[in-house]
C-alpha cells in the first residue's frame, strides 16, 4: 500500500502539471492573435484635445492600446472558438439546432456569435498588415465587409484605420446609390 504522503505528493505534482498545461494552452491561444504593437494605423490625436499634459496623454494612449489589445484578442478568440465548433458540428453532420443550443448554454446570442465568426473569418483572410485594422472595425463595417470580402484585397499595406473606415463608407454609399436608382411615379386622383 502506498504511503499517504507519497500519494498526496503525487496528486499535488499532477495538479501542478495540469495547471501548467492549461497555462501553456492559454499562452499559445493568445499568441495566435497579435497584440497591437505598431499603432501607425491608429490616430491618437483626440487625446491632445482633451488633455494638455503630455504625461497624461501618453498614459491615456497606453491604456487605450491595452484596452484595444484585450478587446480585439477576446473578440477574435471567441470568433475562433465559435468557428471551430461550427465547423466541427458541420463535419459531424450534427442535427439542426445543436450549435444554437451550444450558444444558448454558453450565454451567447446567435447574432453575436455570427458577428464574432465573421470578424474571425475576415481576420484570417486579411493580409498581415490589414489584420489589426479588421480587428478594430465596427460591427456594421464587419457585416458589410463580410458581404463584400473582395474589399480586403483593395486595402493596401499602409492603409490607416480611418482610411479603411472611409473606404467601407464609400463602398456602402455606392451600393446604396445603386440600389436606390429607381424612378417612382405618383399620381393623385382628387376627384371623389
Amino acid at each position: 500500500m502506498a504511503n499517504p504522503q507519497d500519494t498526496l505528493k503525487e496528486l499535488m505534482e499532477k495538479r501542478k502539471k495540469e495547471k501548467e498545461d492549461i497555462k501553456a494552452e492559454v499562452v499559445t491561444a493568445t499568441q495566435t492573435i497579435p497584440m497591437i504593437k505598431n499603432e501607425s494605423f491608429l490616430d491618437f490625436s483626440y487625446f491632445k484635445t482633451i488633455v494638455d499634459n503630455e504625461k497624461d496623454q501618453s498614459y491615456l494612449i497606453q491604456k487605450t492600446k491595452e484596452l484595444l489589445t484585450v478587446q480585439t484578442s477576446a473578440t477574435l478568440e471567441l470568433g475562433k472558438i465559435l468557428e471551430e465548433v461550427a465547423e466541427h458540428l458541420l463535419k459531424q453532420g450534427s442535427p439542426d439546432g445543436v450549435f444554437e443550443k451550444f450558444l444558448e448554454y454558453n450565454g451567447i446570442n446567435v447574432k453575436s456569435a455570427r458577428r464574432y465568426r465573421y470578424r474571425y473569418q475576415l481576420y484570417t483572410r486579411a493580409k498581415e498588415n490589414i489584420k489589426p485594422i479588421v480587428a478594430l472595425l465596427s460591427v456594421r463595417e464587419i457585416d458589410y465587409l463580410h458581404k463584400c470580402p473582395e474589399i480586403l484585397d483593395d486595402m493596401t499595406d499602409d492603409i490607416t484605420l480611418n482610411e479603411a473606415k472611409e473606404l467601407l463608407k464609400v463602398e456602402e454609399v455606392k451600393k446604396i446609390n445603386l440600389n436606390t436608382n429607381t424612378n417612382i411615379e405618383f399620381s393623385f386622383d382628387y376627384s371623389l
